[in-house]
């Protein structure tokens, strides 16, 4: 049985005019461990608070991006173009800074911003490279940047959205399946959710972590994702499948994109004995409820490097950014991913990298994998 949920559309105001700071840093000690990722830091200093404000703002007004809401993760530092129109995260390791996905504000803040960016980069002798990147403008080529399709991003239509037809069988089976078996469908409300459910919750994550690599310090990949604390976050949804025992079986988190009228998918997770099917059973379900709220658009996440066509030779950057591709391969399957994705049939929009041309490829190959894979 699915049950279904509601919540109303929040409204978001105007962002003041503020003074802003060019770029701030928000580091793991300035954050409690049991805060959001995205909470204000309490020890934070007055400009640099009032600037992580804005780009708050910036997220809640722009944000569209699949990865946008990871933008304010604490780990990350934000630089924010003078005008206060755009901001961006980003991390530095080796000289090499790299973008948390696309500038977020508005289309003339945004281009400010990357131009401003990339100035800074010079002046500090980083290596800028905007990494994961929706919206490929001119002005990235422009400034003499060369670009690399490292993905694709997957795109639901919320507003037609029906299950019906042959080409939804899969996932109509899903439904079926988890309803003759006594499933049901629940949102999580941590504030108000009982130890023993958090509890289980967690445990599906460990046992799920357990299964894909031995590395600890491979647990969680955190620079383009979520994890486990994100679901504490109010702003984050998440839904969960509970057997007849009340046992949580598997579960799948959301987080908002505001800009665009929806949500993209974070974590998906489940038992390793769960009913097959499950994930479709809760990603389904979680897009008819958002569809019922008025949500037009669902992101389904990326799917880096499994469909990039490589007919031609590689640069030796190029070949530096795929070097990648067996270490997350290994950890997250996102070639498997792909062709779990594709019986949604969502909309697939490239993602491109952007770096100087002539560039240190050993230098940003070995940053790249610092932080990505840190």
């Amino acid at each position: 049985m699915l049950q279904t949920l509601s919540e109303t559309h929040s409204q978001i105001a105007p962002a003041p005019r503020l003074e802003i700071v060019p770029t701030i840093s928000l580091r793991p000690a300035e954050r409690p461990a049991d805060r959001p990722a995205d909470a204000p830091s309490e020890n934070r200093a007055g400009p640099e608070e009032r600037c992580y404000n804005r780009a708050k703002q910036l997220l809640q007004r722009w944000g569209c991006g699949s990865i946008s809401y990871m933008t304010l993760k604490a780990e990350n530092k934000l630089f924010v173009e003078q005008k206060g129109a755009a901001y961006l995260a980003y991390r530095c390791r080796l000289g090499v800074a790299v973008t948390v996905g696309d500038p977020v504000g508005s289309p003339e803040g945004i281009r400010r911003c990357v131009q401003q960016f990339v100035n800074f980069c010079e002046q500090q002798g980083w290596i800028p490279v905007f990494f994961v990147v929706e919206e490929p403008l001119p002005l990235y080529r422009k400034l003499g940047l060369k670009s690399l399709q490292v993905a694709e991003d997957a795109y639901l239509d919320l507003q037609f959205l029906e299950f019906k037809g042959k080409h939804w069988q899969d996932v109509r089976t899903a439904l079926n399946r988890a309803k003759r078996e006594g499933l049901t469908f629940h949102q999580l409300e941590p504030r108000q959710a009982s130890p023993e459910l958090l509890q289980q919750i967690r445990q599906i994550s460990l046992e799920w972590l357990a299964t894909k690599t031995t590395n600890r310090k491979l647990s969680e990949i955190g620079f383009l994702l979520g994890s486990l604390k994100t679901i504490t976050d109010p702003a984050v949804r998440t839904y969960y499948a509970l057997d007849k025992q009340n046992q949580v079986q598997g579960f799948v988190s959301w987080v908002p994109r505001a800009g665009a009228q929806g949500w993209a998918l974070d974590l998906m997770r489940r038992r390793n004995n769960a009913m097959p099917g499950l994930m479709d059973f809760l990603i389904a379900s979680s897009a008819l409820q958002f569809k019922a709220e008025g949500y037009i658009s669902l992101g389904l996440g990326a799917a880096p490097l499994a469909p990039v066509q490589r007919q031609r030779s590689l640069s030796t950057t190029e070949e530096a950014v795929y070097w990648l591709k067996p270490y997350i391969e290994g950890f997250y399957g996102f070639s498997s991913l792909y062709a779990f994705k594709q019986k949604f049939r969502p909309e697939w929009k490239p993602l491109f990298t952007f770096y100087p041309a002539g560039s240190n490829w050993l230098r940003i190959g070995v940053a790249l994998s610092l932080i990505v894979l840190n």
